[in-house]
């Protein structure tokens, strides 16, 4: 997990036009993560070709997941 800074840097070197590689050696992000990240900000609306850039946080942050707790999650008992 990334924070929202290195994200937006992320985004912004590739719709710049730097490869996939050139970000991951820039920012420390997997190559894999660089593709991910800025897959899911075009998803949710981003578009490369729109000048200036604006990078929204929409774009950047975490979606709450569906899945099992934690382990630091409380239990939940229920009365039958």
């Amino acid at each position: 997990m990334y924070d929202l800074a290195t994200r937006g840097a992320v985004i912004t070197l590739r719709a710049l036009g730097y490869s996939n590689t050139q970000v991951s050696q820039t920012t420390g992000v997997p190559n894999r993560t660089v593709t991910n990240i800025y897959k899911k900000a075009c998803s949710r609306g981003f578009d490369p070709n729109i000048r200036p850039l604006a990078i929204k946080d929409e774009y950047v942050e975490d979606v709450q997941r569906t899945g099992r707790p934690g382990k630091d999650a409380p239990k939940v008992i229920e009365d039958n």
